[in-house]
């Protein structure tokens, strides 16, 4: 593609010599790589055809000059075109083309071939293939450079324009008592959507059934509706939030397992759980039911344990039920008793202690049995733990001694005392007695204790 004029001078015999260029004939070994003009004007001139290696020369009257050895390499870039949008929006994209204007007249695309600059990347920003992001408002200038051949392209990147917004939550309804946060989001010229909540003024059409604090977050005080509206700028958005009622989530209560000695009650207590995060004791409205009423009686919540075994103890209300596990155990000893809380005893006689226990299913049984007995002195009175003899005591000696019965945290005293047997007095089975003489009678000497025997 490029040209380039040769010229020729001739030397003479007489030591002269003569610019022949336009009276000599060239010659090309090859005119598909080399073509050369003998043409008046533009004789000499030499254009490259393609690439190759090709030889020259010029005659002149017989005369032949040397051989020229030319070789065409490919065609020269000569100059680079941008071709591209020159004002992009922020936050926007904008791919650019470089054209490449070479030796030979042609022109080619080489956006990929050339190194792309930016003179300000706060501005805008361009890539290895000449795409240009917007960064910010202001100019730059974008360079395709190809070796020491370059071209710009200025650049303006205008400020990205909100167009739209919208508001945003997780539901259109919030129970009374709740809140519910709500998010507005703006959509740019650019296609970006970004959360602009903070960049809003937030507006409530009546803050007695809901209001809404400029961080977006809504309170239901009251049942109703009302339309959220959100303003930036000239651009409006209403959202219309419904206060409802709490739904029943479940019903609950702190016991599962309920477990009551026989003769006695227990209190239970259901919550009603709603979707206001609140619970409300509804005890005495649930509807309660035992399955085995001879075990366990159930109203209002309290339980009454009636006869060793299990049931169920169900609560209901608002169409939830709750079961709970009943268990009746034995009996609870209550208190225990004696008839007598003193004794007086003649030594070397006994006497059986009894001890009672009364139970709070309102039974009362001999319970001798399972009770510790001793004795404050067993040398005076000794009391029997073994089978069969439980409270038995035996007075040995004179004295003062106190019996004890004790079963795990009840007890009962008995004051003792023990008296000697002692005589008090004698008699004859007979007052007056008649006796012949010389014979014999048999007296009968009675005596009399203190015991009475």
């Amino acid at each position: 593609g490029y040209n380039e004029d040769l010229s020729v001078t001739g030397f003479f015999d007489n030591g002269t010599s003569e610019l022949l260029s336009e009276q000599v004939v060239w010659v090309s070994s090859d005119t598909n790589i080399i073509t050369v003009s003998n043409a008046s004007g533009e004789r000499g001139r030499v254009r490259s055809v393609s690439e190759g290696v090709a030889t020259l020369y010029a005659t002149s009257s017989g005369v032949t000059s040397a051989v020229i050895d030319i070789t065409v390499n490919s065609a020269l870039l000569t100059s680079i075109t941008i071709d591209g949008e020159s004002i992009v929006p922020e936050f926007q994209s904008s791919a650019l083309i470089a054209l490449g204007d070479y030796s030979d007249g042609s022109s080619n695309t080489i956006t990929n071939e050339v190194s792309w600059s930016s003179d300000n990347t706060d501005v805008a920003t361009v890539n290895s293939v000449g795409v240009v992001d917007g960064v910010g408002v202001g100019s730059a200038t974008i360079t395709a450079l190809f070796g020491v051949i370059s071209s710009e392209h200025a650049i303006t990147v205008t400020q990205d324009t909100l167009t739209k917004i919208d508001i945003n939550s997780s539901s259109d309804s919030v129970v009374v008592g709740q809140t519910l946060s709500l998010r507005v989001y703006g959509t740019y010229q650019s296609g970006r959507v970004l959360d602009i909540t903070n960049d809003v003024i937030l507006v409530s059409s009546d803050d007695t059934t809901a209001s809404v604090t400029q961080e977006g977050i809504v309170s239901a005080n009251s049942l109703g509706s009302v339309s959220i509206k959100a303003i930036i700028g000239e651009l409006r958005i209403l959202k219309t939030i419904n206060v409802i009622e709490p739904t029943l989530l479940s019903i609950t209560s702190d016991t599962h397992n309920v477990s009551v000695p026989a003769g006695l009650s227990q209190a239970l207590s259901v919550n009603a759980n709603y979707s206001n995060d609140t619970s409300v004791d509804v005890t005495s409205s649930a509807n309660w039911q035992s399955s085995n009423s001879v075990i366990a009686e159930v109203s209002s919540g309290v339980v009454n344990a009636k006869s060793i075994g299990e049931c169920i103890i169900s609560a209901g209300f608002g169409g939830e039920v709750l079961e709970l596990n009943m268990s009746t155990t034995a009996a609870l000893l209550e208190e225990i008793n004696s008839t007598i809380s003193q004794l007086s005893l003649y030594s070397a006689y006994s006497s059986d202690w009894v001890i009672s226990g009364t139970y709070s299913d309102e039974t009362t049984r001999n319970i001798s049995d399972q009770i510790a007995f001793s004795s404050s002195d067993e040398s005076i009175a000794t009391v029997s733990n073994s089978s069969g003899e439980e409270g038995k005591i035996r007075a040995l000696a004179a004295g003062d001694v106190t019996i004890t019965a004790q079963i795990s945290s009840f007890s009962l005293t008995l004051a003792l005392h023990v008296d000697p047997v002692v005589l008090t007095s004698l008699s004859l089975d007979t007052t007056t007695a008649f006796i012949a003489l010389n014979e014999n009678l048999q007296l009968q000497l009675n005596a009399h204790y203190s015991d009475s025997t």
